[in-house]
């Protein structure tokens, strides 16, 4: 995906859509094409073309 910023552990992102859209999010792990991302509302495994770089 070349237009998908690189995300680290440890960046903050939007979630774009999905249940958890609009939520922030710090990034724990990227693997390939998704992310573990840990929100207010707990851990979750999103897709990397859900997430806003913040």
């Amino acid at each position: 995906m070349p237009n998908t910023p690189a995300l680290l552990p440890g960046d903050t992102a939007r979630i774009r859509h999905g249940r958890l859209r609009n939520r922030l999010a710090e990034v724990l792990r990227v693997d390939g094409r998704h992310a573990t991302v840990i929100t207010a509302a707990g851990e979750s495994v999103v897709p990397l073309s859900c997430l806003e770089v913040e």
